[in-house]
């Protein structure tokens, strides 16, 4: 149960986080876009900067996700014991 409740809140985090960070479907698509391309390619095209701030929205939010997940299940553990 404990591990149920810490996917459904780092579920709910990202959600949250997408509305908060990303304007619209096409920037979250862009962001994808950007960390599966190499970085060289997007600096000699003229898109560094754009390609480095895409990917720094998209791995805080995946990171700050992940560690409220995790935080919720350390916490909920600690507070009710083990599984």
């Amino acid at each position: 149960m404990i591990l149920v409740a810490s996917i459904v809140v780092g579920v709910v985090v990202l959600a949250l986080l997408y509305w908060l960070i990303f304007e619209d479907w096409d920037d979250f698509c862009e962001a994808v876009g950007y960390a599966f391309k190499p970085d060289i390619i997007s600096w000699f095209q003229g898109e560094g900067f754009d390609d480095w701030w895409a990917e720094m929205k998209l791995y805080m939010m995946i990171a700050l996700s992940g560690f409220a997940g995790y935080g919720t299940f350390v916490g909920l553990t600690k507070l009710f014991g083990g599984e």
